[in-house]
């Protein structure tokens, strides 16, 4: 397998933008102000809901409140089923563009063009961090009932074993249960994060993979990420850490996003109502995500695409006006 530098690969990438045929940050305004509509039309119904919950009592305003709940529910649902194949179409943008081929608004329609796909590559990663999420959460509740501070559990463990109860269920109440599953929540964090970092970085590149060979199918894309990121784990996350700044400010943005809560959760007063709080914090932090996409997004992500094809054996070569079509390794 191949082997990539992490300056040289950001080098490569900014001189890819540079060159490019149709302007990159436009793609990326396209790509990310779409994402960010949807969001906003969500949040926007939402804060419409409360308004009208709020204005409305008793069965008079049954009917309305249940059909902006209904339009919301299926909003989310679609947006949550569409999401994935939109922003697949963006790894084939920059993909196109490292690679000096022409890249404009209908390639980010790629995803969709291959739904197949697509889809069993999201379901199959999805039931692969699923598992593995459960299997943290049990770990991590064995981890905190070996800690003195699972001390008040086994003092009901205690109190049913000398009123001889065999059926946990009645001492354990859904309060006690609740306690536990939060006490236990650190111990859960650090097995998720010791299992699945290292498994999402051996599947970074299956998703280029896809978009190079979307016939071959998902179970290929995964087997194949899985072999070009053998050794190379650690130089991604060095990569990744180049990118401290750019992952550093889409957080801030989150956080911002997510601010009435977090001001809620720390005791401070906002001063309007939830749901005006909910919109407005919600809304900046959009424009704050926005900003933060169409100043480093396109680079950042050029740049996997370019460690991408310098993990192929033998790299993807052919001219500017040829379709790429790299050598993936077998699954041999």
């Amino acid at each position: 397998m191949g082997s990539f530098d992490g300056r040289q690969m950001k080098a490569e990438a900014a001189a890819a933008l540079k060159n490019a045929a149709y302007s990159p940050k436009k793609l990326v305004l396209i790509h990310s102000g779409v994402t960010l509509a949807v969001t906003l039309a969500l949040v926007t119904l939402s804060y419409l809901l409360g308004l009208v919950v709020g204005g409305t009592g008793g069965l008079g305003g049954l009917g309305t409140r249940s059909i902006l709940e209904t339009v919301q529910m299926l909003l989310q649902f679609g947006n949550m089923l569409l999401q994935p194949f939109w922003s697949i179409g963006f790894v084939m943008v920059v993909l196109s563009i490292a690679r000096s081929q022409r890249a404009d608004a209908g390639t980010l329609l790629t995803g969709f063009h291959r739904f197949g796909p697509v889809l069993r590559l999201n379901l199959l990663r999805g039931m692969l961090y699923f598992a593995l999420l459960m299997v943290a959460a049990q770990v991590g509740q064995i981890l905190f009932m070996m800690t003195p501070a699972a001390k008040s559990i086994y003092g009901q463990l205690e109190q049913m074993l000398q009123q001889g109860t065999s059926n946990p269920a009645e001492v354990l109440d859904q309060e006690l249960l609740m306690q536990l599953v939060l006490k236990s929540l650190p111990f859960m964090g650090v097995i998720t994060a010791v299992l699945l970092i290292p498994v999402s970085y051996r599947l970074r590149m299956a998703e280029f993979i896809l978009m190079d060979h979307p016939e071959m199918g998902a179970l290929f894309a995964l087997g194949a990420s899985n072999r070009l990121m053998k050794k190379n784990c650690f130089r991604m996350f060095k990569l990744d850490l180049q990118f401290w700044y750019y992952y550093a400010l889409e957080l801030a943005a989150t956080l911002v996003f997510y601010g009435d809560y977090i001001l809620k959760l720390m005791g401070v007063e906002i001063g309007m109502s939830p749901d005006a709080a909910m919109f407005v914090f919600a809304v900046a932090g959009m424009v704050c995500q926005l900003a933060v996409y169409v100043w480093k997004k396109d680079l950042v992500y050029t740049t996997y695409a370019r460690v991408y094809d310098s993990l192929l054996t033998p790299p993807p070569v052919q001219p500017v006006w040829q379709p790429a079509e790299p050598d993936i390794p077998s699954q041999s």
